[in-house]
């Protein structure tokens, strides 16, 4: 069957984790530039993965630093630093991912940019957004519920005019719950000419 489309969820909270994932995504870019060489934005993506390529890289400058440190104790002291620097970017690649799995699920990491050395989603995040808040109706079940509640609609707008006459009653008065459905109230029922009559003094008492 073909989609209908009914309204639109608010959208407001999905910009907001929007805007707060891109202040969450810089902090973290500009601590990576502490671990790695100018980074880049495939550096970012590479974090917020678990960052191998990352960790690989930084190892890689380790073990040059080190090499070229002739004498021991400052070579030992470069070697505390350097661990120490090891066990921060693990933190910072752990942040990443945890930041990752908190942005909207439908936003692919190919829609993160990088500007003006500042992490945005594109505007085609914002597309997105606006089509996971439209509402459709797309299976037989919601198509059988949606033509119901139209009808219960316009039987509850034809009730309308008596329940103004019965200012003292509501439709629910009128109907009991009986094993999960429900049932006119026998209390209230009785015969059609009766009730018309009763509905009309009613009406005229009220109409003064």
């Amino acid at each position: 069957m073909e989609k209908i489309l009914l309204g639109h969820r608010d959208k407001t909270p999905f910009t907001d984790e929007l805007t707060a994932s891109e202040s969450r995504l810089n902090s973290v870019f500009v601590a990576l530039g502490g671990f790695v060489s100018n980074p880049t934005l495939d550096d970012l993506r590479d974090v917020m993965s678990g960052g191998e390529s990352v960790k690989r890289r930084f190892a890689d400058s380790v073990s040059e630093t080190l090499a070229g440190i002739k004498i021991p104790s400052l070579k030992a002291e470069q070697e505390t630093r350097l661990k120490q620097m090891s066990g921060e970017l693990d933190d910072l690649i752990g942040q990443a991912v945890n930041y990752r799995g908190s942005l909207i699920g439908f936003i692919p990491d190919s829609m993160i940019e990088l500007r003006d050395g500042l992490v945005w989603f594109s505007p085609e995040a914002d597309k997105l957004i606006d089509a996971a808040c439209e509402i459709y109706i797309e299976t037989d079940d919601q198509m059988r519920v949606y033509e119901l509640s139209r009808q219960l609609v316009g039987i509850l707008n034809q009730l309308q005019p008596y329940i103004t006459l019965y200012r003292h009653k509501t439709v629910l008065d009128a109907v009991t719950e009986k094993d999960g459905h429900w049932e006119p109230n026998d209390d209230l029922t009785i015969d059609l000419p009766a009730r018309l009559q009763r509905i009309k003094e009613f009406g005229n008492r009220y109409s003064d």
